[in-house]
């Protein structure tokens, strides 16, 4: 008996820096999955900070929620902001521009809710640019859902055709071309986030170089381009 116990705590011993090694790969291996979120330039604090100077994905969700405390009462996380039905915050103010803060985080919010909160940050690459056939794809699946329900027609902006600009390659508006100066209908594409192959976009619509109702949408790339995953807020 004891023979066959001091085999055993031998083996143990022989093996135990293998068993080190393995879950030091298999550690290695978690932390490389958890620090695959990658921030837009464009993607900012209130005080017009990058996001991208923060560390962790958890410290982006910390600054989100004292940056919604200066545009919304009772509120002072994501997931509660979220929850509550679009348009319905107790905004400070009821002024469209607060209205179109309020949006933009909601959309923020919901953005940063879908990454690991232990995931680093690391800057966008060039895979991960706005590019036309996504703001095309976009368009038809925005189109496509506004003929299964009135309320998400009267509420999301879509045409067919459109004059594309970019910035850079994360920021692109796309413009309806009626001659007008700014137009009547355009629309901005900013990329807040990407992980893997998908890539997370805010969408703000303009009307006649104002600002207006703001979406996110999630867009998974694909051998055919990539199509539209889903559209937050859904307002099916």
């Amino acid at each position: 008996m004891s023979s066959t116990f001091s085999w055993k705590r031998q083996m143990w011993r022989t093996n135990l820096p293998i068993l080190v090694l393995v879950l030091g790969l298999i550690a290695s291996v978690a932390a490389a999955e958890t620090a695959s979120v990658r921030l837009g330039p464009h993607f900012r604090a209130a005080d017009g900070d990058k996001f991208l100077d923060r560390n962790f994905m958890s410290e982006v969700l910390v600054q989100i929620a004292s940056d919604m405390q200066l545009f919304v009462h009772d509120v002072d996380n994501c997931r509660d902001l979220i929850a509550i039905p679009p348009g319905k915050e107790h905004g400070r103010d009821p002024t469209r521009q607060t209205s179109t803060i309020i949006q933009s985080i909601r959309v923020e919010c919901w953005t940063v809710l879908q990454a690991d909160p232990s995931a680093q940050v690391t800057p966008a690459a060039a895979v991960d640019r706005i590019d036309p056939g996504m703001i095309r794809g976009v368009m038809k699946h925005v189109g496509q859902m506004g003929l299964m329900g009135e309320k998400w027609a009267r509420t999301f902006m879509s045409f067919s055709e459109g004059e594309i600009t970019c910035k850079d390659a994360w920021r692109c508006r796309l413009s309806l071309p009626d001659g007008r100066s700014p137009p009547e209908r355009s629309l901005d594409y900013n990329l807040i986030m990407a992980m893997g192959d998908e890539r997370f976009i805010m969408v703000t619509q303009m009307v006649h170089g104002r600002s207006g109702f703001v979406y996110a949408v999630r867009w998974r790339g694909n051998r055919d381009g990539g199509e539209v995953i889903s559209i937050f807020p859904d307002l099916r």
